[in-house]
């Protein structure tokens, strides 16, 4: 199923935020004779992903901004 794994792949944003993109592929996945049900769960995949990389990726960023600031607070 190419057309499921690029939806993954071209579209790991939290929102999928390139429509057209994400549209494309899921035409491509129902004429490949993919079902609304494998693409949901591909979605549904997708979204935990993004999740997970915000929930690893925003602590590292406040103890970055953190950091810089204390940087920038010193005479």
């Amino acid at each position: 199923m190419r057309f499921l794994v690029l939806v993954v792949h071209d579209e790991p944003d939290v929102e999928l935020l390139y429509a057209p993109g994400t549209q494309r592929h899921i035409k491509g996945a129902l004429k490949a004779g993919a079902t609304m049900e494998e693409i949901m769960e591909v979605l549904k995949l997708s979204i935990v992903q993004g999740a997970q990389a915000c929930n690893l990726g925003v602590p590292i960023l406040a103890e970055e901004i953190a950091g810089v600031s204390e940087a920038v607070a010193r005479p």
